[in-house]
């Protein structure tokens, strides 16, 4: 780290970033007279932090100490919920009770959530009695990759100045992130160079929480490499009165001329939870913080729809389908834009409970997901034009799980098994309109039609012991790779390039409540991974870093990671501090080098590199998080992350690796939590540690001021709006790819932007 230019860097933007904080003290009234009772969880009979709670209209959290404030209002449930006892219902009885007796009595089924876990929420579950509102920018965004960006271990590799950011946790990219939905799976990039990676086809106004499962520790969904995001839906809540269900939402962003609209409507009813969702967003070319023009056009649609059925009281089936269509996508740092990405994903599931017997439930899930993608270089300023280049691909993936899961006292139990098989093809045609090959068209075989096809085992077993805490994981998973239709030279190189594997990964962790405030956990996991559909199969295509053309290598050996994870949490008063440690050895990790044997498809490639595994590699780093309430209503936040990833073979940088990420944020909350403005800095340090092999460039540090406010005009409207980029500052992220042709140019992000965006409910 340079802590010269930091501390220059700081010097500079810091005293307009403190003239902004005058805005969140500029009022400061009392709440109203209002009643408090303690939670009480049992049978740990300690005070149950940080629980959701929602009272007719009043909603919120419970302090440190477990204490709720509300305003009583007879005949009205208490709704709470919580990581630890799930969601549970109280009468007004009870309330009135609680009330009198300064203490609700929380019981809990003994279940624990231990993996090393961050729950980004959405919005809370839908009530029998309305929609409850979701914040505006969260349930607008078109791209769940800048949405995961919130959390700073979180990055994105950007190739499209409008969307498709495909996420990096801890450094991990790629197939080494198990990302899923509602348990199943997501769907496959149809594109090579993944303008489609598959957080773009999330709609996230369908999506209640995103819960984001660090290193290889939960294998309940996958092998869980680097780790596993899992964007959940909202469970169904059957209502005994048949109650109407909608809201709408739209938004303006003056730096791109981005407008955006979604909405939901629907019906609940005592046994079905029926809800119709749509989202279109469209943007235009936006100006950077120098003043340029960047090509961003994009226009992205969305449907979808859920249908909830409660077959009898102890079965539940849930039915989803959602279609997604993004047309005319400005891509600067690729040879090609996108002008098609049709996407169909289905998910159904199916959920039976018991009584009376350690088996509680079983649940099945069966998903299938289609992607129609297209794309060519028409609208690329190209000049001389030396050929027309597109390419048509086509993926697939289909797949099942089937979930038991048994509890006894201080015990938990899950076993299952699942299957998936995805499918790539698709050919590039190159129509070459000057030079020697002047009217001649070659095809390209881009997948070779590969496919990959999974069966896997898995267990985790749960145990609390007073104030110990263990859980242990375990996957086994059999991996068949082949193509249906290899080229010649493909084949040339690799005579038979079907593979079979077995690839175990298992996970141990055990956590320690050493009181109220603080815990600790050690977690210890070592996962498998066989190489995807592009790392075997990919053919001349330029899908890396820089422009040379990679080939695949079905002779793969697994990649393999034994990750070591340290845990500390204090929380007391208005003062909360997370603290995470890694360290993660890698073997055979999947890279690529230079072979200098095989000659290029495009004369402008500077040369082709082929898969390999690479012995010994190494992934470290660190997070931190503080939080700390303090006078006048006001809420400080501070957010860290730092990633360290090294080649220890060649002893030299691992490529794409994020660099120091530093947050904070300062909010507040007036007028009986209706006003909440919120100011947001953040510096990212310089990143010198790069990869010369792949002619990755270092990045200058920067800082970003945001200021943004949400305002609750009444109960059924909101309206929020703020300034992004608020000091107009010309930058780019580490992971942006540069700009394609431009001999290394950055791709800037946007300069200051405007936003409004307001959200009616029109639930009654």
């Amino acid at each position: 780290m340079n802590y010269t230019k930091l501390i220059q860097l700081f010097s500079m933007k810091t005293n307009y970033a403190l003239m902004l904080c005058v805005f969140v003290v500029f009022f400061n009234f009392q709440a109203l007279s209002q009643e408090r009772f303690q939670l009480v969880q049992q049978p740990a009979n300690q005070e149950l932090s940080f629980a959701h709670f929602q009272y007719g209209k009043q909603k919120g959290l419970s302090d440190e100490s477990g204490f709720i404030t509300l305003k009583y209002e007879p005949e009205t449930q208490l709704e709470i919920s919580h990581l630890s006892i799930g969601y549970q219902v109280f009468q007004a009885v009870d309330v009135a009770l609680a009330l009198k007796a300064k203490k609700l009595v929380v019981k809990s089924d003994g279940s624990i959530t231990l993996q090393p876990v961050t729950v980004i929420a959405l919005r809370p579950p839908v009530s029998g009695k309305e929609v409850l509102k979701v914040a505006i920018d969260q349930q607008l965004s078109h791209d769940a990759g800048s949405f995961l960006m919130m959390n700073p271990m979180i990055s994105g590799i950007r190739k499209s100045s409008s969307s498709s950011i495909d996420p990096v946790l801890r450094g991990f990219k790629y197939e080494q992130l198990t990302i899923v939905t509602d348990g199943g799976g997501a769907a496959t990039a149809a594109c090579p160079n993944r303008m489609d990676p598959p957080s773009s086809q999330v709609s996230l106004n369908m999506i209640e929480r995103v819960e984001i499962l660090k290193g290889p520790h939960a294998l309940r969904y996958g092998n869980s490499f680097g780790g596993t995001l899992h964007f959940l839906s909202p469970e169904p809540i059957f209502s005994s009165k048949v109650r109407p269900l909608a809201r709408v939402s739209s938004g303006y962003e003056s730096n791109g001329n981005i407008f955006r609209v979604e909405g939901m409507a629907g019906l609940s009813t005592k046994s079905l939870d029926w809800q119709l969702f749509a989202a279109s967003s469209q943007g235009d070319d936006y100006l950077d913080g120098s003043g340029n023009k960047v090509a961003a056009g994009f226009s992205r649609i969305s449907l979808g729809s859920t249908l909830s059925a409660q077959l009898s009281p102890k079965q539940v089936l849930r039915l989803s389908v959602q279609h997604n269509v993004a047309k005319d996508v400005d891509f600067p740092s690729l040879p090609m834009d996108l002008r098609s990405d049709k996407a169909w994903l289905a998910n159904a599931r199916y959920a039976i409970s018991f009584n009376n017997t350690p088996l509680k439930s079983v649940t099945t899930t069966a998903y299938a997901t289609f992607v129609d993608h297209f794309m060519d270089n028409r609208l690329k300023n190209l000049n001389p034009r030396m050929m027309n280049a597109e390419t048509p691909a086509t993926t697939s993936n289909i797949g099942g799980r089937s979930e038991a899961f048994f509890s006894w006292p201080e015990t938990k139990l899950y076993v299952g098994v699942d299957g998936r098989r995805e499918e790539a093809e698709g050919t590039r045609k190159r129509e070459f309109l000057m030079g020697p090959m002047a009217g001649k068209t070659l095809f390209d075989n881009a997948w070779q039609h590969g496919m990959i096809t999974k069966a896997s085992v898995f267990g985790e077993y749960r145990r609390s012991l007073n104030a110990w805490a263990v859980i242990a994981s375990m996957r086994l998973e059999m991996n068949r790779a082949q193509v249906k239709q290899a080229s010649d030279v493909f084949l040339a190189l690799y005579p038979d390039p079907t593979a079979d594997q077995i690839n175990p990964s298992w996970s141990t962790g055990i956590t320690r409540n050493w009181s109220s405030r603080v815990s600790t956990s050690l977690w210890l996991g070592h996962s498998t991974r066989s190489a995807s559909i592009t790392e075997r199969f990919i053919n001349f295509f330029s899908v890396g870093l820089d422009a040379y053309e990679m080939v695949g290598n079905p002779t793969l050996k697994p990649e393999k990671n034994s990750q070591l994870d340290a845990d500390f949490q204090f929380h007391h008063g208005g003062t909360s501090v997370i603290w995470s440690v890694y360290v993660a050895f890698l073997k055979d990790f999947i890279s690529a080098e230079r072979d200098t044997t095989l000659q290029v498809r495009i004369a402008t490639s500077p040369g082709v590199r082929r898969f390999v595994n690479i012995d010994d590699a190494l992934m470290t780093g660190f997070e931190l998080n503080v939080q700390q309430t303090l006078p006048a209503r006001l809420k400080a936040n501070l957010s860290i992350a730092y990633v360290y990833g090294q080649n220890t073979k060649l002893n030299t940088a691992l490529p794409e690796i994020p660099p120091f990420d530093l947050r904070l944020s300062l909010s507040a909350s007036y007028f009986n939590n209706k006003l909440k403005p919120e100011l947001r800095w953040r510096m990212v340090m310089e990143q010198n540690r790069v990869s010369e092999e792949f002619s990755e460039t270092k990045t200058p540090a920067f800082m970003l001021v945001d200021l943004v406010g949400n305002f609750q005009i009444n109960t059924k409207l909101q309206l929020r709006g703020g300034v992004q980029n608020l000091l107009d500052e010309a930058y780019h992220e580490h992971l942006t790819r540069a700009l394609n042709g431009s001999g290394g140019l950055p791709l800037l992000a946007p300069g200051r932007s405007f936003f409004v965006a307001l959200s009616y409910n029109l639930t009654p």
